[in-house]
């Protein structure tokens, strides 16, 4: 087990990052960050600890230290990929940078056009932005390539409210609840959609 390697060897590094991906997986997240952090201390080459650790940074909501560890790991050349650009994005957006993280999320879409979560999230940004017509079109470009994502319909049926169309944001609603069970936001949004409409007894 990976406990017995960290017995012998404390700082091995994949028993530390896979024992930290074990932590993430059963929502223990703060758990993972000294695993993660321990593994990367160990071997930086690794292009996959320094993403593991700068998720968990972002998931405990240490946006400053994910930003940090970002950096850090840019400055050694270690974060190129999409999974990099997809979370330097992320961080943009939760320190409330969203025209860097539009052109982020823009940077994947180039680099690989059938990125799902990259469409989904501009979808989001632009939606952020004001940008309502450009937003609904990356969400059904998003919802094209993964007719199953309930968070797409969800941020679509956001989008097509704000548009004023009502009876298209029901229907995206209302997708993303058939998708998912306990969208609580999704009933929410549903439910105000629904009084607006005036299918009062429906809401």
């Amino acid at each position: 087990s990976y406990m017995a390697i960290l017995e012998s060897q404390p700082a091995h590094p994949d028993a530390n990052h896979n024992l930290g991906v074990l932590a993430v997986s059963v929502n223990k997240t703060e758990a993972a960050l000294p695993l993660f952090k321990t593994a990367l201390e160990a071997n930086p080459k690794i292009e996959q600890f320094w993403l593991s650790y700068i998720d968990a940074l972002i998931k405990e909501k240490q946006f400053d230290n994910a930003k940090q560890v970002f950096e850090q790991g840019k400055k050694q050349g270690k974060l190129s990929g999409i999974a990099a650009h997809l979370l330097d994005a992320g961080i943009k957006v939760n320190m409330g940078s969203l025209d860097e993280a539009k052109l982020t999320y823009a940077k994947v879409i180039t680099l690989k056009p059938d990125n799902v979560l990259a469409h989904n999230k501009l979808g989001a940004v632009l939606h952020e932005l004001g940008r309502l017509d450009k937003a609904e079109a990356s969400l059904r470009q998003a919802i094209a390539l993964k007719p199953g994502l309930a968070n797409a319909h969800s941020n679509l049926g956001n989008t097509l409210h704000k548009l004023g169309r009502l009876e298209e944001a029901e229907g995206s609603y209302r997708q993303a609840i058939a998708l998912t069970t306990g969208f609580s936001i999704a009933h929410e949004k549903l439910a105000i959609t629904l009084r607006e409409l005036g299918k009062i007894e429906q809401a």
